[in-house]
């Protein structure tokens, strides 16, 4: 899992892994009390005559060049200690590069996590068992920036927590492997670099339902073009019920298709954990693309659709979206810089972010029939969960047509810095700070476009949120576009906010329209919320929401 770079490297892009270094997501390595592996000398460990290596106390350090010179002759075990021990060391942490070239194999066995900050390479005939919540709980395997696991002979054993994974050694391979054995678990051997072998399709068409591990490993160049349309589009066509993906980077990807299209999986039920995408992915849907039906595109950068869990992951791909519904049919749009469609309870995302700009174009002869929904890091949440400092730094833009309105219609839209439209989903300390731009008929939040009760369960929240980017829009707010009886809590936003072209307008420092029923009523499901009277333009005291002067709960701060 890849938990990586400061966020000055994200708007810089100087590197590509990224690390969400935030007191939840640094546990591992702020623990402190670990066996590390570095190029300090060896202290607080002893290893015995059998090749066990464990700590004598807490903070023990074995040296790399020790370890090596260990490994050249015979297998390694690294265990965090007995019992007491072991609960107060709790992690391994590989911090210096390790290689060596016979046919020893490197255990390391943790009472709870395991991190590899520094390319690990068996370069010989042996093997490598990984093995977390060995008596604790919680752990995981992670990579750091400079982190991979690479194993030069694919007849090599890996095994993680006992699992033996089949080594691959290219996209073209794992999909052979996968349509042979779908539940099966692979892990990817080495970097690859897929330039010059486009694909027409998913790399991966089968339904995977077991467990790839890339192991830190990058795959760069893949493309994938589907001209044909009507198929979902990403390197994974779906990822089923108990099918996971870890730690698997494709990085300067162009994948192309019809909808739902994603950069690494176009539907996932499962679990995608520590991943990350760079590059474009674009979606593009016309009203000739299913015949005698109203157009629908789903799109994001990592995951078109989601139904299942996200942990530890990012994008900072350029999303593209383009809906053509020339028939005046109708047509649905849902575009995220993250995932285009958050979907059911199940669905959550926790930790991960996304950087790239999202731009969506719908165009269409009848007013009012298209459903546009794009945000920052999802288009869609439905009954969905984003938590644990899940974020969006790249900027909203949507641009609409309506060719046969005239001046009196329009192409509506529901655009947010971090989500589009957000239906009874819980939303928990996250933040948005990229700029949104709706349609002249469109509600723009700087963190939410639309926060909806649309099937009234009273299920849906916000809590501890945070916008800081531009708003502009018809209905615009610096937190939400519009909130309709959806508690929000302990949020504040600070960005400059700006209408549209017509007198209907409503425009407030927090929140654009308040739904609720009977103003100023609706003040109840808005607790402790504010805005920056300075820096969002909204200087009016009263003007935290654009329809409800001095709406309850919501309060102008210099």
């Amino acid at each position: 899992m890849n938990h990586r770079k400061s966020l000055d490297q994200i708007l810089g892009m100087t590197g590509r892994r990224t690390l969400l270094c935030t007191a939840l997501l640094c546990m591992v390595n702020a623990a402190g009390a670990a066996v590390m592996i570095s190029t300090k000398p060896t202290n607080n460990i002893t290893c015995n005559a059998a090749g066990t290596c464990t700590p004598t106390k807490k903070n023990a350090v074995l040296n790399a060049t020790d370890l090596m010179n260990l490994l050249a002759t015979s297998s390694i075990d690294i265990n965090t200690g007995p019992a007491v021990l072991a609960a107060e060391t709790s992690n391994i942490v590989i911090d210096a590069p390790i290689t060596w070239s016979s046919a020893s194999t490197l255990t390391l066995d943790a009472y709870q996590s395991v991190t590899v900050n520094h390319p690990v390479a068996d370069a010989g005939s042996g093997g490598i068992s990984i093995i977390t919540n060995d008596g604790g709980s919680g752990g995981i395997l992670s990579f750091g920036a400079k982190g991979s696991i690479t194993i030069s002979d694919t007849a090599d054993s890996l095994l993680i927590n006992g699992e033996p994974y089949v080594l691959v050694a290219s996209p073209a391979e794992l999909a052979r492997f996968i349509a042979d054995d779908p539940s099966g678990h692979f892990a990817l051997a080495a970097p690859y670099d897929a330039a010059g072998e486009p694909y027409a399709s998913a790399p991966v068409p089968t339904v995977f339902t077991g467990t790839f591990e890339g192991l830190g490993n990058r795959i760069a160049h893949l493309a994938i073009h589907d001209k044909l349309g009507g198929n979902a589009t990403a390197f994974f066509a779906q990822v089923g019920v108990g099918g996971a993906l870890h730690d698997v980077e494709l990085m300067e990807v162009m994948v192309t298709g019809t909808s739902p299209v994603g950069g690494l999986v176009a539907v996932n039920e499962g679990q995608v954990t520590g991943s990350i995408v760079d590059g474009s992915v674009t979606a593009t849907v016309t009203d000739n693309t299913v015949p005698s039906s109203a157009p629908s595109l789903i799109v994001g950068g990592l995951v078109g659709e989601n139904d299942g869990t996200i942990s530890y992951s990012n994008s900072t791909a350029t999303v593209t979206g383009t809906l053509t519904d020339k028939k005046g049919e109708g047509g649905t749009a849902y575009a995220g810089g993250l995932v285009g469609y958050n979907n059911g309870s199940a669905a959550t995302i926790s930790a991960s972010w996304a950087g790239g700009p999202l731009d969506l174009t719908t165009t269409t002869s009848s007013p009012g029939a298209t459903l546009d929904y794009l945000g920052g890091l999802v288009g869609y949440n439905e009954l969905g969960s984003i938590l644990s400092y899940s974020f969006a730094v790249g900027s909203v833009t949507f641009t609409g047509d309506c060719f046969k309105c005239g001046s009196t219609g329009g192409v509506g839209d529901n655009a947010g810095g971090l989500v589009g439209t957000n239906d009874n989903g819980n939303i928990v300390n996250a933040s948005a700070s990229g700029a949104v731009v709706a349609g002249n008929f469109g509600s723009a939040g700087g963190l939410v476009g639309v926060n909806e009760n649309v099937i009234a369960c009273g299920c849906g929240s916000l809590d501890a949120t945070v916008a800081t980017g531009s708003v502009s829009g018809s209905v615009a707010g610096g937190l939400l576009g519009a909130n309709n009886e959806i508690p929000v809590t302990d949020s504040t936003a600070s960005g400059v906010v700006s209408g549209g072209l017509y007198s209907y307008d409503s425009v407030g420092g927090f929140v654009g329209y308040d739904e609720s029923p009977s103003p100023p009523q609706a003040s109840s499901f808005f607790i402790n919320d504010s805005w920056n009277l300075t820096t969002s333009g909204i200087s009016n005291p009263t003007m935290g929401a654009g329809n409800v002067p001095s709406d309850q709960g919501i309060t102008g701060i210099d």
